[in-house]
């Protein structure tokens, strides 16, 4: 049979986002570096960004090097990451390698993003989209001689083609889409789906679950607009993202597995 990798879930790591009008500046950079104090007692570790600049300039063509982005990092105990806060290129990313479950990790998550965006998103930039993905993993338990995809994926799930369910231990399946109905605020959504089924380091059949959700706001947004209210704007758009993902992988599994994991 399949079993989640966590006691009580799936999940190895989830990553919240905000996509911006434009890139940051390095002076937006040096900003945010210099109000480190704001989470350095969660977020202790600075890294810079390295820019790698392949190919040569031509004579006479000036080209402006690309901003070096910083990221702000916890680690474990075994020397691996638990958190991070990168602001790089048009995005502020933060990732959590230490799920517990949403009640406690989306309130840390928006701390984060609130006091990074108040420093880092100028009165000229602008959110135009928020994301959030979470990556699964299920292992097979058992002989691999019995291994059935059947025992994972749901086979009267719209989403699942006939053939995926002959395979053996080694399969991939990536499907994604963009709705536009009955989202928190007006735009379109990327739904996508990822799953690879490959043996892990020490042989187990493994299979991996990257699910991406990307709403594209029609209506960009100031940082001001949308941590505003409450519950904000913010609140009501991963709130909504959260259950979209519960309910887009249940769509793929079968009942027993989705209710191991906490998605009926």
């Amino acid at each position: 049979m399949f079993e989640p990798q966590g006691p009580k879930h799936a999940i190895i790591e989830a990553v919240f986002g905000l996509q911006l009008a434009r890139h940051f500046t390095a002076s937006e950079i040096e900003a945010l570096i210099a109000q480190h104090d704001k989470f350095k007692n969660d977020l202790p570790r600075v890294n810079r960004t390295q820019v790698i600049m392949l190919g040569g300039i031509p004579p006479g063509v000036s080209i402006t090097p690309p901003t070096a982005g910083v990221s702000f990092d916890a680690m474990k105990r075994d020397g691996s990451l638990e958190w991070r806060l990168r602001a790089e290129d048009n995005q502020l990313i933060l990732n959590c390698l230490a799920y517990s479950r949403w009640s406690e990790i989306w309130p840390r998550a928006r701390d984060y993003l609130k006091a990074a965006s108040e420093i880092v998103i100028g009165n000229d930039n602008h959110v135009r989209g928020i994301l959030l993905q979470y990556v699964d993993v299920f292992l097979w338990k058992g002989d691999v001689a019995a291994y059935d995809p059947k025992l994972m994926l749901d086979p009267n799930s719209t989403h699942v083609p006939k053939s995926i369910l002959e395979c053996g231990p080694m399969w991939h399946l990536h499907q994604g889409w963009y709705r536009d109905d009955s989202l928190p605020e007006p735009g379109r959504l990327l739904e996508r789906l990822h799953l690879n089924a490959i043996p892990d380091d020490t042989g187990v059949p493994t299979v991996k679950v990257d699910t991406y959700l990307q709403l594209e706001l029609a209506n960009e947004q100031s940082v001001v607009s949308l941590f505003q209210n409450t519950p904000s704007m913010i609140e009501n758009a991963f709130k909504y993202l959260h259950n979209d993902s519960k309910a887009l992988l249940k769509s793929f599994l079968t009942d027993e597995l989705a209710k191991r994991i906490d998605l009926q």
